[in-house]
């Protein structure tokens, strides 16, 4: 079975999986742009591009590359949302702690794990590992430095926090690499969708023409852009001359937002898109998901069971390893509340 046949086979069950798993049991707002439900369904649609987009990767088909970044993208808007969202109602309150509970903690147990497994045994690796400082999955690198970003932006000037973030992304953008610096204004659009308030009644209330602000037209429209910058990296010339260059970073950056945002309102123009039970439970698992995957994507076999066993494997580890971070994060939680 070709390579091509594999992803299209393997695509097309997590589709059907997608629509054969609908639920009726939803809130009246379920369907509202980046309500809980459209956020965690959209979180499940990210971790399966990031996981389709690694699997179509080692197989060498390069049509499919754009998937992994856009759905990193998805991520880091959707964290980015969540938490100026989460900012509004609490502001900092245990900001810190959460994120220590949230993300570093499950992020540690999976990296001692494979430490002890590579006989790595360097005291300063695994500090800078554990920390999050220098690691081999460098989005959890990438996603404190967000956090640090948001953190010295609200407790220095609040009603200047936005501005602040902008100043501190263009930072990261120079600064990034090849892997962050596409990604560097990611997470503030999300803040920014959040702060900005953006609703349908605000889109409805705009003065812009109405069938520009239409999901399907956004979403043609950003596609359009991502799709112009992606055949403009294409070119032989500017692969040559430009790789590994910030002007090459900034196209891909160019690539990624777009696509990201043309995935997420073609959704929304889906109204029974968050309704997927099997997109939920995936978007619940998702940051599980890409923990356990990471290690293992590069030894999966060109062969459907191989990668049917990859996802199943995925799934259920992913679960139960969540389910074990749930406890320890309430008996933490409990003891911190009881002292």
């Amino acid at each position: 079975m070709t390579d091509i046949v594999l992803i299209s086979v393997t695509v097309a069950v997590l589709v059907l999986l997608s629509v054969i798993t609908r639920t009726n049991k939803l809130s009246a707002d379920s369907g509202e742009l980046l309500s809980f439900p459209f956020t965690n369904s959209m979180r499940g649609v990210a971790i399966l591009m990031i996981l389709v987009g690694h699997i179509s990767g080692v197989m060498g088909i390069v049509a499919l590359n754009p998937l992994a970044s856009t759905g990193v993208t998805l991520f880091l808007i959707l964290s980015g949302y969540g938490l100026n969202e989460s900012f509004r109602k609490h502001g900092l309150r245990h900001f810190w702690r959460k994120k220590i509970l949230r993300v570093l903690l499950p992020y540690s147990f999976v990296f001692i794990a494979l430490a002890v497994f590579n006989h790595n045994t360097s005291p300063l690796s695994w500090a800078l590992n554990l920390l999050g400082l220098r690691t081999s999955y460098w989005y959890i690198a990438f996603i404190i430095k967000c956090y640090l970003i948001f953190w010295l932006a609200s407790v220095a000037a609040p009603p200047y926090r936005l501005w602040i973030m902008t100043l501190l992304s263009v930072g990261l953008f120079f600064i990034g690499g090849e892997l962050e610096a596409p990604q560097s204004f990611s997470f503030l659009f999300g803040v920014a969708l959040s702060h900005s308030a953006i609703s349908p009644s605000r889109l409805r209330n705009a003065t812009v023409p109405k069938i520009l602000l239409r999901p399907a037209s956004i979403a043609c429209l950003t596609f359009v852009i991502g799709t112009m910058f992606l055949a403009i990296k294409q070119i032989p010339y500017v692969r040559a001359e430009y790789y590994g260059s910030m002007l090459y970073d900034l196209i891909q950056l160019l690539i990624n937002l777009p696509y990201a945002v043309s995935v997420m309102f073609a959704l929304y123009g889906l109204k029974s898109f968050p309704s997927s039970r099997f997109l939920l439970f995936t978007g619940s698992i998702s940051y599980e998901l890409y923990l356990i995957h990471f290690p293992f994507y590069t030894s999966v076999e060109k062969n459907l069971i191989y990668i049917a066993l990859f996802f199943a494997g995925s799934y259920l580890f992913s679960y139960i390893y969540q389910r074990f971070i749930a406890v320890i994060e309430h008996s933490f939680t409990k003891r911190l509340i009881r002292g």
